[in-house]
């Protein structure tokens, strides 16, 4: 088949932009379909691996740096919604592709508006309260205009098929193999995530900033680009925890940075899934994250992690002592998440969308009856 992944952005750093690369690679290295990214924006390169059986096309209607300033990008969306419908009913009916897949809610979104041949899948890369808000009371209308629309977690499933016709659950895909698990040995907490308000880095800062007075050997390296760069990098001299904590960047290798961690830390506000996790769960690293429906989909509390009731900062603070504490429970933790995520790796997920795609084949058959 003819697959779209259409994207607003593609040189942008974050998880939602690894994963749509990770989905690329498997439709076409895995089950062989011919797959084309379109992006909005002018760039043509992506910071995350491709295969080179992966098409890349630039629809040329956004400039890159609208991402960093959210205003403008929000004004600069509504107002140009004709001119980006226009533009894509030209693409998408000279290219003739058979599914075309819209990358988060705002792209679902314009893709229900889309008047084409092809079979129209919307898919979620948030929580249902974690999409904007200017953008929910229009998924009621828009997305039963979509031949299906993919969800992260059960919980999800539950709310979208209220007002969507087809509803399939397709978790973020366990991309790394994992020869030899962390050693768990070294006095260091690791976070990765692009440094932005969801995320919430500011507050895991308070939180180790507590735990480094009664453990002055650990120390926190925070992985992730992001407009709080700045910010964040204010609160930690102001702190006097230059020493302490690290600002280390992008990087494109997780398991070498997780594979150094000795506890996996995650504070987001807002959590869809949470791909770290089981990249830090797969190395055999125990995690600590707050409860949001993501990361409760993945952890089975005191079990494979640690889950935290949302800004309960003092039970973060003794969970993570916990394990700095009981070196024996962080191994048997550790071990625990590791064998905890075979469903979440690229074989399982694969044969997921190879399940929504034959579905989509027998629509299709039906369709040219």
């Amino acid at each position: 088949m003819k697959i779209c992944i259409l994207t607003e952005y593609l040189s942008y750093i974050g998880g939602g932009e690894r994963v749509y690369c990770i989905w690329a690679n498997l439709l076409a290295e895995k089950l062989g379909h011919d797959v084309t990214i379109a992006s909005f924006e002018k760039a043509q390169t992506t910071f995350y691996e491709l295969s080179p059986m992966v098409k890349v096309e630039s629809l040329r209607l956004r400039s890159y740096k609208y991402y960093a300033f959210p205003l403008k990008r929000r004004i600069q969306m509504f107002m140009n919604v004709r001119k980006d419908l226009d533009c894509l009913n030209s693409y998408l009916e000279e290219k003739e592709f058979d599914v075309i897949i819209g990358v988060a809610t705002n792209i679902s979104l314009l893709l229900s508006l889309v008047k084409c041949e092809g079979i129209k899948v919307g898919t979620e890369h948030t929580e249902y309260h974690g999409a904007a808000f200017y953008l929910r009371p229009f998924r009621r209308f828009l997305y039963p205009k979509l031949d299906y629309v993919t969800v992260l977690t059960h919980a999800d499933k539950i709310l979208f098929e209220a007002f969507c016709p087809k509803v399939v659950i397709m978790p973020n895909p366990l991309s790394i193999t994992v020869e030899k698990k962390a050693e768990l040995k070294s006095c260091k907490l690791v976070t990765i995530g692009s440094l932005s308000p969801q995320k919430d880095q500011e507050t895991m800062i308070s939180i180790v900033e507590k735990v480094f007075v009664k453990y002055p050997e650990w120390s926190l390296d925070i992985w992730g680009a992001g407009r709080l760069k700045l910010h964040l990098e204010k609160i930690i001299s102001k702190k006097e925890l230059t020493e302490k904590v690290k600002l280390c960047g992008s990087t494109n290798n997780v398991k070498e940075v997780l594979s150094g961690a000795s506890i996996f830390l995650l504070t987001s506000k807002i959590e869809g899934f949470g791909l770290v996790l089981i990249e830090a769960m797969a190395c055999g690293v125990p995690c600590v994250s707050f409860a949001n429906p993501g990361p409760a989909d993945i952890i089975k509390n005191s079990i494979n992690g640690f889950l935290v009731q949302k800004e309960n900062v003092s039970e973060f603070i003794d969970k993570v002592c916990l394990l700095i504490e009981n070196d024996l429970e962080r191994r048997k933790m550790g071990d625990r998440a590791f064998n905890s995520v075979e469903k979440y790796r690229e074989s399982n997920v694969t044969k997921q969308w190879e399940l929504l795609l034959n579905d989509i084949c027998s629509i299709k058959e039906h369709n040219h009856e």
